[in-house]
């Protein structure tokens, strides 16, 4: 664990049958009938399972100025099984599904992708050795950057302590362009209601995304 912030066969009637995505509401903990259903949705992977994922993740507007929290997703234990199903290639079982549930289960898992901006970029102003000095350089952002961000989930009037965050940076064809950021929560410690995450940026932006686990899975 790092350490916290500072400051992604059977039948077609088989299938038709057991995929249910809006059937009920979020569950901290499955049973095998909802993993099941969880692993039929994911390996048929077509439009619905494209547009269950979509109320699962939340592409936000650009600032004018400062850091661009681009996405933010949030996957509960049965999103988690879908997405993982789906992302399986070859022959792979509803049983073994059950199988990698255990690695994962009771886990509300965040993503954040924080990208640069013509205004907040990869480089950053490095301060004179001393006062008397008027040599004004720039320094690489470290891969850590994203440590200067707060990240809070909030329910009602309380927020919910994550138990593990990590960062990687992203690397694209112009170089070091951002960092994904991934939390995770103890599911039973969430529930099933209205949902925010906020992404609050070292300039003091509060970037927004909201969840409602009464109708997600």
């Amino acid at each position: 664990m790092t350490r916290p912030a500072i400051g992604c066969f059977a039948s077609l009637l088989a299938v038709t049958l057991v995929v249910s995505p809006i059937s009920s509401a979020y569950e901290s903990t499955l049973d095998s009938e909802s993993i099941r259903e969880a692993y039929f949705l994911g390996r048929r992977n077509d439009e619905k399972t494209v547009a269950f994922f979509d109320n699962y993740a939340k592409h936000l507007q650009m600032p004018d100025r400062g850091p661009y929290v681009s996405f933010i997703g949030l996957l509960t234990p049965y999103a988690q099984v879908a997405a993982h199903s789906q992302s399986v290639t070859g022959v792979y079982s509803a049983q073994q599904a059950e199988h990698d549930y255990e690695s994962y289960r009771d886990t509300i898992r965040v993503r954040v992708r924080i990208e640069f901006t013509a205004t907040y970029t990869a480089l950053k102003d490095q301060k004179p050795a001393n006062n008397n000095s008027r040599t004004q350089g720039f320094v690489f952002r470290p891969p850590d950057f994203w440590r200067d961000f707060c990240f809070e989930l909030h329910q009602g009037n309380g927020s919910i302590k994550s138990r593990d965050i990590r960062g990687t940076p992203i690397y694209d064809d112009g170089g070091f362009s951002g960092a994904e950021v991934r939390l995770e929560y103890d599911a039973k410690e969430v529930k099933s209601e209205d949902t925010s995450f906020e992404a609050i940026t070292p300039d003091g932006q509060h970037v927004l995304a909201r969840f409602d686990l009464s109708k997600l899975r």
